[in-house]
């Protein structure tokens, strides 16, 4: 019989290859057959002890599902409100010790929202020069799938169609700011146009007024716009690391087990990944206009190129092209690790619901026995 170090030693060594295993296919992997990580170690001495678990938690809890109540409610005013309810809740669950000197939080873990709710307490005509104002463009244009409409309730090719129609622009009467961007060919201050209108209610840019665009009004105004967009794209993240997910469902399983303690893991995970399913996209918008260089094209559509002199036009389609490369690199890493994010959430339930369920020590220690003898 081994002693106690050295069956401790052994357990450590199978937990270290556990840790491999996606707990979504926990049951085959250590069924004991030929390719098993467990039945390549031990046979089928522990086959059963963990079969249990994997009835219990048989696949990636919550992962494949999302919550139908918030889904589409996406916009940056509604998710502040749902983020912060979250960020309540992981410290409501915590015991109150403030009497050895520790307050408790009771608003938000992470970037103060500070900025947020000033944003959302502002009317539309206010939100125009805030930069937080973007998030909903990124909305538009990284998440496509949805259909979502710019923040002026047009959609993409119907805003670039109508409100930036190049020809249109270039054919009016009037002398205007628009007009003069494009025939100086200024790419910066086109696309601090063509931005602008995405957030405005208007018929074309010829009808945007240079005096439309307004500094931040104060530097705490400056700053507030700076801690709003950082918090709106942090904190989803934060609330969503698998401690904060762990700890929250250790709690919300209490006297929970089997079914009913699946079902509510797979509720709060499906909900803690839709929030991260909401910030891909603007983190994506962030990245890539930080990224971005001050000749990209503000237009890169051929409705631009076409009114462009013929010897330039080959040089601008690959410089489209070069944009298009460069911000698909950065929606494809951003995506990637948003989505590894997530799969660390379901483990994170799928850890909560098998810890939660009653555990046979004395049949464990006894088959571990058996195996070490």
């Amino acid at each position: 019989m081994l002693n106690n170090a050295k069956k401790i030693f052994l357990l450590l060594i199978l937990l270290t290859q556990l840790k491999a295993i996606d707990l979504g296919n926990l049951g085959n992997m250590v069924s004991g057959g030929a390719g098993g990580i467990l039945g390549g170690i031990t046979g089928n001495g522990l086959s059963s002890l963990f079969d249990s678990f994997n009835n219990i938690s048989g696949g990636a809890v919550g992962l494949c599902y999302y919550n139908s109540n918030i889904r589409g409610k996406i916009d940056i005013c509604s998710q502040f409100n749902n983020i912060n309810n979250l960020q309540q809740n992981m410290c409501s669950i915590l015991p109150d010790i403030g009497n050895i000197g520790f307050q408790k939080k009771t608003n938000y873990i992470g970037i103060s929202g500070a900025g947020l709710q000033q944003f959302c307490n502002s009317n539309v005509n206010n939100r125009l020069n805030n930069v937080i104002s973007n998030l909903g463009i990124y909305d538009s244009q990284y998440r496509l799938s949805d259909g979502i409409n710019l923040p002026n309730g047009k959609n993409i090719d119907d805003y670039f169609s109508k409100v930036v129609n190049v020809k249109n622009i270039l054919v009016s009467n009037k002398e205007t700011y628009a007009k003069s961007v494009i025939l100086n060919s200024d790419q910066s201050e086109l696309k601090a146009l063509v931005d602008m209108g995405k957030i405005s209610n208007i018929q074309s840019l010829n009808d945007l007024d240079i005096n439309s665009f307004q500094a931040p009004t104060s530097m705490s105004d400056y700053f507030n716009q700076r801690d709003g967009l950082s918090a709106s794209i942090t904190n989803d993240l934060i609330i969503s690391s698998p401690v904060n997910v762990s700890g929250v469902l250790k709690q919300k399983l209490q006297n929970k087990k089997g079914s009913e303690a699946e079902k509510i893991a797979n509720q709060y995970i499906a909900e803690i990944n839709e929030k991260i399913d909401v910030g891909t996209p603007k983190r994506i918008g962030l990245a890539i206009d930080v990224a971005a260089q001050s000749t990209d094209l503000a237009i890169p559509t051929n409705d631009y190129v076409k009114y462009m002199k013929p010897e330039v036009r080959p040089r601008l389609i690959l410089k489209i092209n070069n944009q298009i490369k460069r911000e698909a690199m950065i929606q494809s890493k951003i995506v990637l690790a948003d989505e590894i994010r997530k799969n660390l959430v379901s483990l994170s339930g799928q850890k909560a619901v098998i810890m939660n369920e009653k555990f046979d020590s004395s049949k464990a220690e006894q088959e571990i026995n058996n195996l070490i003898k």
